[in-house]
C-alpha cells in the first residue's frame, strides 16, 4: 500500500472516530438535557397528611400538573417500565421520623401549625435538579427543591426536650424537599430518608419556563 493511500485511510479513520464520538456525545446530551417545569407550579402547594405506608407523615402536594408533566418527561427518556407515585408529595416530616424522634413532643396538628407559621404553604420551591436513586430492587427518579421556609420549619421543629420527644435525636437536616416523580414500582418508602449530594446525585437540570 502506498504512503499516500495509507495516509488517506488514517485520516478517514480519525474523521469516522470523531463523528462517532460526536454522535455519542449528542445522544448523551439529549438524554441528560434539562427537564422543564412551569413557574406557576412552583408555589401554592397544599399542606396535607400522608397516606399510610408512604414516606410522609405530613407533606406538601404540588399542583397536579407538575408531577404529571415531570413523569411524562422521564417516561419519554427512560421507557415504559416506570410508574408514577400514587400520591405525589414533598415530605415535611417522615412517618418513621415522627415515631422515632418527635411524637412525644408534638401532635400531628401541632406540626401542621408549625409548617403554616413557617410559611411553607406560601413559599416558592425552586428546583435544584432531577436525581436518580437505585438499590437492588428499585429505581427512583426524583426532583430536589430548595425553599428557605422549608429549612425554617425543619429547624423550628427541633424539640426543646429531646428526651421526651423520642429515642432517636431529631435531625433537621435529615429531610430535604424531595418530590418522587417516577419509580419501577410503588414500593419505594424504604429509600427515605435520602442523603443527597448535588455533585453525585444530580442527573439533569430543570429549566423553569
Amino acid at each position: 500500500m502506498s504512503d499516500g493511500r495509507r495516509k488517506k485511510l488514517e485520516i478517514g479513520a480519525v474523521v469516522l472516530a470523531v463523528a462517532l464520538l460526536g454522535g455519542l456525545a449528542f445522544f448523551a446530551f439529549r438524554g441528560r438535557g434539562p427537564y422543564n417545569v412551569e413557574a406557576k407550579e412552583l408555589s401554592g402547594w397544599t399542606l396535607a397528611r400522608g397516606e399510610p405506608g408512604e414516606p410522609a407523615l405530613i407533606g406538601l402536594q404540588p399542583p397536579a400538573p407538575l408531577p404529571a408533566q415531570l413523569f411524562n418527561q422521564v417516561l419519554r427518556r427512560r421507557g415504559p417500565a416506570l410508574v408514577a407515585p400514587a400520591h405525589p408529595m414533598v415530605p415535611l416530616v417522615l412517618q418513621s421520623e415522627y415515631s422515632d424522634s418527635l411524637q412525644g413532643a408534638y401532635s400531628v396538628e401541632d406540626i401542621m401549625d408549625l409548617a403554616r407559621d413557617a410559611g411553607v404553604t406560601d413559599a416558592r420551591f425552586e428546583p435544584v435538579c432531577m436525581g436518580q436513586r437505585r438499590d437492588s430492587s428499585q429505581q427512583l427518579f426524583y426532583v430536589v427543591f430548595r425553599a428557605s421556609a422549608f429549612d425554617v420549619f425543619r429547624d423550628r421543629l427541633t424539640p426543646l426536650f429531646q428526651e421526651h420527644a423520642g429515642a432517636v435525636p431529631y435531625d433537621p437536616l435529615l429531610v430535604r424537599p424531595v418530590l418522587a416523580v417516577a419509580a419501577t414500582d410503588q414500593h419505594f418508602t424504604h429509600l427515605w430518608p435520602m442523603a443527597f449530594s448535588a455533585a453525585s446525585d444530580c442527573e439533569s437540570a430543570l429549566q423553569v419556563d
